[in-house]
């Protein structure tokens, strides 16, 4: 269990708030840092609402696809992510 001070704890909730995958940015890296910031907010948050962060800023491109997926965890959310990503960027360079 880490311990983390009140002032990164509010500093982790307004970054979760605003946090979105860049247009260049990997799942994996986008993933590992809303993880980060939801054990620095709350070392005992639910998967739930870990899922709830990794959704809404997961870029538009994947955000419908790995939804209707519906993935439990943050592990089953990384997985269906990285293979809609994968789709997404075979998809982009064939139409190029």
């Amino acid at each position: 269990k880490t311990y983390s001070s009140p002032a990164a704890k509010q500093l982790a909730a307004q970054q979760l708030q605003s946090r979105r995958q860049g247009l260049q940015e990997s799942v994996m890296h986008y993933y590992n840092e809303i993880l980060q910031l939801c054990e620095t907010m709350d070392s005992q948050m639910t998967d739930q609402s870990k899922l709830i962060y990794l959704l809404q800023g997961l870029k538009l491109s994947l955000q419908k696809e790995v939804a209707r997926q519906e993935p439990k965890t943050p592990l089953e959310f990384i997985q269906v992510a990285q293979k809609e990503e994968r789709l997404d960027q075979s998809y982009t360079q064939a139409m190029q």
